[in-house]
């Protein structure tokens, strides 16, 4: 009696993992065509099909980082005004909501920093890579790019503590980071 009452227990876990499993497999398959439509640079199908995406599936955070990073390198091959729009509302809006929702919320700010950097937003690339800086302290992207933006807004002396410490934090490994250091300290070695 005992064995029966653990199988009947049983399926309605089965049909949750069922129901879960048809959800991703319905999702994947959208994603894949917005995939495709995204490299054809047809951002208004998309965009609709990307809604199916976010409907059907409950991990939308890895999502919108990838819809937010790619959305964005689309914007420069839309023909008309209305489609340039729509696609940088769609590039910070699945941004922002990977920035909730993802893995790693620190990837996520320094995306969406980059995608109000290109929009020319500072104010909003500067609070996001700040964001991310706060996520994760020791790595040394956002600090990089901090500098490199304090420095073009004209604030070299916060550019110069931001690049130190991107330089500290990358360990030698990137001799573009070390440039910037460079630069901002007059052309020579800190």
């Amino acid at each position: 009696m005992r064995k029966v009452w653990l199988a009947l227990a049983g399926v309605p876990l089965a049909v949750l993992f069922i129901v879960f499993a048809v959800r991703l497999c319905v999702a994947d398959a959208a994603m894949a065509t917005v995939r495709t439509q995204l490299e054809g640079g047809n951002l208004l199908k998309a965009a609709s099909r990307y809604e199916m995406v976010r409907r059907w599936d409950a991990r939308t955070g890895s999502s919108d980082s990838y819809y937010s990073r790619n959305v964005a390198a689309v914007v420069s091959k839309q023909r008309d005004m209305y489609s340039t729009v729509k696609a940088w509302q769609e590039s910070i809006q699945s941004g922002i909501r990977a920035t909730q929702f993802a893995e790693d919320p620190p990837n996520a700010w320094y995306q969406l920093a980059s995608i109000y950097g290109r929009a020319d937003n500072r104010r909003d690339a500067e609070r996001c890579l700040r964001l991310a800086i706060e996520s994760a302290p020791n790595w040394f992207k956002p600090h990089w790019l901090l500098a490199k933006l304090l420095q073009a807004s004209g604030g070299r002396t916060e550019a110069l503590a931001e690049a130190l410490k991107a330089v500290d934090c990358d360990g030698g490994k990137h001799a573009e980071v070390a440039e910037t250091l460079r630069q901002l300290n007059g052309g020579t070695a800190p």
